[in-house]
């Protein structure tokens, strides 16, 4: 038996045949009757058969009755048999998900082409990316329609003004200066083809008149997060709850979250959430699949979302029903089966919209980059003889992005769980260059000091995740050659005897902090030192350690200077984190007391045993917090 869907979800059933369906005439001209037959072949068997019937009642100018009623009639057989399967799917979800991820893009066509792109985008949206692409092509030809491009089909939007068809273009930022890189969990958006394509894709479901479910899926590192809060930022009177999501959540954190941003009140159908101080309140859960099934195989958090989405509310802990009005509920995940990370019952994925994103090509990651630090580098160098150049600003920006691929090819989560090299990386290793003082060079290589700069960042950011020896000689390999190629620069040549640390940096850059004044924003500025005076500098700390906490005998040597360089830069930059990964004794416990002192701080150290459990961090917490953080006044915390 089939099923048809038309008019945005009503259902009939038609026998298992090809023959022709007597279809209705639209009332209106604007209306547009469409319908999916699915039909399984066999209910063991995963080939699934899609035929689109689309029934226009628009005008297509001069077409015959027959060809204006029936614009595409096509079909597309998934299985193992065609190049489109349930593998193909990003999320695995039920039929009715499909369809209805297809049905709610649809809404509201008013014209043919607007038609065909609504179809690509609601049938695609779970495909992967070549799945997706082949499936757009197949749909303009079956709608007799040439995209503008027809190499990136998935590239064509439609225009509203002009009743065609365009293609994306890069819309260039305009005025990007320092300070709109100073929060760097609200960096600007450049508005690249790939994002306007996923912002399309999903902005429909944040309509007031929809408010959707949805879930953003891609890889890690793909901006997920950045697309969400540029798409919330442009929402009206709208309040953006965020659950970040762990192996431990569950449906009592998001009871909390809820209970924390909404009023209860008394209506005649019983008591109601609703959102304090705004219209809407959209609840962010980040990371959804993350939290850890029980024995059975239940996920309480998934369970209590689907029963929230499916009725409109849920029943408290003393059995009383409680709606939910105004709230909507997003959702994001990495895809992929990664350790930690769980699948989603098709329950749940039928009852919610899915759209899948992707890395950024390589053109438009360069493009971004060099967006970004063209106001980088522009700050001190506007009218340096090289970096106030915006080709060569270009130019470094593909560079970078050469070593972030070639290190993704070289290094993988195949050879250690923690080589995971992300789009995200280049940002943070454009944002590192706010740190250093970019100007100077010699008259002779007047690029040299940046380039400098850009190759030691790039040894932190990549270098100190790797391992073996020989590992390590890949990367200065891939290094060495891609600014010996695109630069003919030997800057690593002689960088064997400098440090930047933070006590090389120049007192009016701000590296010297009043006590309790907060960290800028990127981190202490830091500067340039040969060894010699960085071991002088050390000398002094370890003097001022001896005095105050205990005797310290530490020889000092290359290495032991160059893995304090490395704790200085990261203990000195706002919320730094660092896993100190190494054999017994190799000194990570005293060089990192030694560092922690040298810039004020206390360092703390939780006594861990085979029972120490939750409770017993947050006591340490705890204590660290009224110890150190609560300020101190009349003697007492």
């Amino acid at each position: 038996m089939e099923v048809l869907l038309g008019e945005l979800g009503g259902a009939v059933e038609r026998s298992n045949t090809d023959e022709a369906f007597n279809w209705t005439k639209p009332v209106a001209s604007e209306m547009i009757l469409f319908g999916f037959f699915l039909k399984r072949r066999d209910p063991r068997d995963s080939a699934l058969e899609i035929k689109i019937v689309v029934l226009d009642g628009l005008d297509t100018g001069g077409s015959t009755e027959g060809e204006q009623d029936q614009v595409a009639t096509r079909s597309v057989e998934k299985g193992t048999k065609s190049p489109y399967g349930y593998n193909d799917f990003v999320v695995e979800t039920s039929l009715i998900g499909t369809v209805m991820n297809g049905l709610c893009h649809l809404h509201g066509c008013t014209d043919r082409s607007q038609f065909i792109i609504s179809l690509i985008r609601g049938l695609g949206g779970n495909l992967n990316m070549k799945s997706r692409n082949d499936f757009a092509k197949e749909v303009f030809s079956w709608a007799r329609e040439s995209p503008p491009d027809p190499r990136k089909p998935l590239d064509t939007y439609y225009d509203d003004k002009t009743g065609c068809l365009m293609s994306y273009n890069f819309e260039k930022p305009e005025n990007l200066t320092i300070e709109d890189f100073r929060n760097p969990q609200a960096l600007p958006v450049i508005r690249t083809p790939d994002i306007q394509r996923g912002l399309d894709y999903f902005r429909p479901w944040l309509g007031t008149d929809t408010k959707q479910p949805f879930i953003l899926v891609g890889p890690e590192g793909c901006g997920k997060g950045m697309l969400l809060r540029y798409a919330f930022s442009q929402l009206r009177s709208t309040h953006i709850a965020t659950v970040h999501c762990s192996a431990q959540t569950t449906s009592r954190h998001v009871l909390q979250k809820l209970t924390q941003t909404c009023l209860v009140i008394s209506t005649n159908t019983g008591r109601v959430y609703r959102p304090k101080d705004c219209e809407r309140l959209v609840l962010y859960l980040k990371d959804i699949n993350l939290p850890k099934p029980d024995k059975w195989g239940t996920n309480t958090l998934i369970a209590f979302l689907q029963q929230v989405l499916t009725y409109h509310g849920f029943y408290d802990d003393n059995l009383e029903w409680v709606g939910l009005e105004n709230i909507q509920i997003v959702a994001s995940m990495s895809a992929g089966g990664t350790i930690g990370r769980h699948r989603l019952t098709t329950r749940f994925t039928s009852v919610v919209r899915i759209c899948a994103v992707d890395y950024p090509e390589r053109d438009q990651l360069q493009t971004i980059c060099s967006s970004y630090l063209e106001p980088v580098l522009h700050h001190n160098l506007k009218k340096h003889p090289v970096w106030g150049s915006v080709s060569k600003i270009h130019q470094l920006a593909g560079s970078m992005v050469q070593v972030y691929e070639q290190v993704r090819m070289k290094f993988s989560v195949d050879d250690h769980s923690h080589y995971l090299f992300t789009p995200c990386i280049l940002t943070q290793w454009i944002l590192g260059l706010f740190r250093y003082d970019l100007s100077g060079g010699s008259s002779q290589q007047p690029q040299d000091n940046v380039l400098e700069v850009v190759a030691y960042e790039a040894r932190r950011l990549f270098r100190d995740r790797i391992v073996t020896s020989k590992e390590l000689n890949v990367f200065d390999n891939i290094l060495l050659s891609v600014l010996q190629g695109d630069w003919g620069s030997d800057v690593l040549d002689h960088m064997a005897d400098l440090f930047y640390v933070t006590w090389g940096a120049l007192h009016e850059a701000g590296s010297v902090l009043a006590p309790g004044q907060a960290l800028p924003s990127h981190g202490r500025p830091i500067g340039k030192l040969n060894s010699a005076d960085f071991k002088d500098v050390i000398k002094k700390g370890v003097i001022q350690f001896s005095r105050d906490n205990r005797e310290l005998d530490i020889l000092l040597f290359h290495e032991v200077l160059d893995f304090m360089s490395r704790v200085d830069r990261v203990l000195s930059f706002p919320g730094g984190s660092l896993l100190l990964a190494g054999r017994s004794g190799v000194g990570r416990r005293t060089v990192t007391s030694l560092i922690t002192h040298m810039h004020g701080a206390t360092l703390f150290t939780p006594k861990i045993s085979r029972g120490y459990e939750l409770k017993h961090f947050k006591n340490d917490l705890k204590q660290v917090i009224q110890r150190h953080l609560i300020p101190k006044s009349n003697g007492t915390n």
